[in-house]
């Protein structure tokens, strides 16, 4: 008897243990931004994943197995603004680049979070001549 409501208790608790809701692991963003990628890999960037014996893969599909579903893209409302830093920097976070971005991380099913930069010059010290806050 005490051997039959044992086995009983057992697989209850194993039936109820399935049966209770796991937590929504997607409820959460966990993500990156990867705004640069395509300019570091433009410039000869390659990735390496160390959980696969040092296999060189795509970013997306590294972090990816490492838990990742959203990724950060800036957009700049005018990108061409001068200024003095390398050539051709701002022009690649323009909507064209963004939106080649944004539809490589679709493809595998990342969530986007586009953040637009209304300005990125203006900020900077004595720019505007005078203090911003």
């Amino acid at each position: 008897m005490r051997l039959t409501s044992a086995l009983f208790a057992i697989s209850s608790a194993a039936c109820l243990a399935r049966a209770s809701p796991q937590p929504n692991k997607s409820f959460f963003y966990a993500g990156h931004d990867l705004s640069s990628l395509k300019i570091l890999e433009d410039g000869g960037a390659t990735y390496k994943d160390t959980a696969k014996d040092n296999a060189t893969r795509q970013v997306e599909d590294i972090l990816g197995d490492g838990g990742m579903n959203t990724v950060r893209l800036r957009l700049w409302v005018n990108p061409t603004v001068p200024y003095d830093g390398p050539p051709g920097y701002y022009e690649t976070y323009d909507l064209d680049y963004v939106t080649t971005v944004a539809k490589r991380f679709h493809k595998k099913g990342y969530k986007i979070y586009l953040d637009y930069h209304f300005s990125d010059y203006w900020v900077r010290k004595n720019a505007r001549g005078g203090q911003i806050f």
